[in-house]
């Protein structure tokens, strides 16, 4: 995966991406990709604390689990959907199959 250093284009969430999944070696994987390329990585274990972090500190990108505990991929892009200047999304399974995207 290849990250541009100018990919960000708002300074208030220059290089900041937002990670939701709950497995622990994904954190590891993303967080060590993203240093290497100069962006900060946040973390989301739940979709519950998505919103709350979004607020918080704006992001260029959010990468997400699939299927995330009481909640799913369609879930959090309705969320986004919704903020005045939403990130793009990225979704990610171990098990992904082509028909597991269909809307």
């Amino acid at each position: 995966m290849v990250l541009p250093h100018d990919a960000a284009p708002k300074e208030s969430r220059a290089h900041t991406a937002l990670l939701v999944s709950p497995a622990a070696e994904d954190h590891r994987y993303f967080r060590e990709l993203f240093r290497r390329h100069g962006w900060m990585l946040e973390h989301a274990t739940s979709f519950g604390s998505i919103s709350v972090q979004l607020r918080r500190k704006a992001a260029s990108v959010v990468i997400t689990e699939r299927d995330l505990s009481a909640s799913n991929w369609k879930d959090l892009m309705e969320l986004i959907q919704d903020l005045p200047d939403p990130p793009s999304l990225i979704v990610i399974s171990r098990q992904m199959s082509p028909s597991g995207l269909k809307c």
